[in-house]
């Protein structure tokens, strides 16, 4: 399974790209692909599969143990009579390879609802004096994005992973928070799934991670990501919700500890038949489900779910989320802070 994992379609098309004229791919792809030998699948299909080397740099090892034998993937039945079959190649191939692979992470999930008005109403905010600054719009996934962050930071060991090493189990614990942007693509008609990262995100000012964060997505839309883009991830966020999805339970791939999932924005469905203005006099928040898909052989269940909690205290203005956010971005208002409602 390629270091790659769901982007390994993506560098697969490049790599088709780069046989055919080496000159239309960046001198960094060229430079990944010189070394590149193709498999047996590849001499059969026509099929690149790009393998890079396992990078050690800017981690720490620690662990003992013994290699377990790895798990059997899991076959349907022979087909019946009559029914259709086709071979599945290409990207729809490293898609299963990489399925397959992520089925030897033992997961487990950990789950949370969170009030979102506050990020709503702050969001306004911002994008108000944005628009007066010339500034760029701030969604809701970047709030959660940087949320995210800051829960990494706050529980370093949910930005951890695990890895078996010469018969050895180790724990792996990287210097930054490599934070990967789950992107949906769509180019001549077909979709695909990309997550490049932002490295160092904890680092940087939320100005900083948002500049970071839009020229990825800009580049991404525009098929110009580099093959650094991809590297070195050690958690990822992806928001489903921004189709209407409600929760998701992501799969986790090899090489990272935990991918958070953002679910869809909407009033609580017992409420669907309210009307606005009733919704306004009782006070009710829509709400937003985030999930916590962690490697349970380095993180346990107790620390994904302060981490969420983390997450949700952020989201609702504690620890100063939105003042230093607002500072960070120089909008010279003070931030919304929840009360309870006073509406007669």
């Amino acid at each position: 399974m390629s270091a790659l994992g769901f982007n390994t379609g993506y560098v697969e098309e490049l790599y088709r790209q780069y046989l055919e004229e080496p000159e239309s791919v960046s001198e960094s792809w060229r430079e990944f692909f010189a070394d590149y030998r193709p498999s047996e699948s590849f001499i059969a299909a026509a099929e690149a599969r790009p393998v890079p080397t396992e990078s050690r740099n800017d981690v720490k090892v620690r662990g003992d143990g013994a290699t377990p034998e790895p798990i059997a993937p899991a076959s349907a039945p022979t087909p019946a009579d009559g029914v259709e079959t086709k071979a599945i190649r290409g990207p729809a191939a490293r898609i299963v390879e990489n399925m397959e692979a992520s089925l030897g992470v033992p997961t487990a999930t950990s789950l949370r609802t969170v009030p979102v008005k506050l990020m709503a109403e702050n969001r306004a905010l911002i994008n108000d004096y944005q628009r007066y600054a010339g500034g760029e719009k701030v969604s809701f996934t970047h709030l959660i994005a940087w949320a995210v962050v800051q829960g990494l930071k706050a529980f370093p060991n949910m930005n951890t992973t695990f890895r078996h090493d010469n018969g050895t189990y180790e724990h792996i614990i990287p210097n930054h928070v490599n934070l990967g942007l789950a992107i949906d693509v769509e180019r001549r008609g077909r979709r695909s799934l990309l997550v490049p990262n932002i490295k160092a995100a904890e680092e940087m000012t939320f100005a900083q991670f948002l500049g970071i964060y839009g020229d990825i997505i800009k580049r991404a839309r525009n098929n110009q990501l580099e093959v650094s883009d991809f590297e070195g991830t050690t958690a990822t966020l992806t928001n489903p919700g921004m189709i209407g999805t409600t929760m998701s339970v992501a799969r986790l791939m090899p090489g990272q500890g935990v991918i958070v999932g953002a679910g869809s924005i909407g009033y609580p469905q017992e409420y669907h038949a309210f009307s606005p203005e009733v919704v306004s006099k009782t006070g009710i928040s829509q709400v937003m489900t985030i999930t916590s898909t962690y490697d349970h052989r380095v993180i346990q269940g107790a620390e994904s779910g302060a981490f969420l909690q983390h997450i949700g205290e952020l989201l609702l203005g504690e620890h100063d989320f939105y003042r230093k956010l607002f500072a960070d971005l120089g909008v010279p208002y003070q931030p919304y802070r929840i009360i309870p409602d006073s509406t007669p």
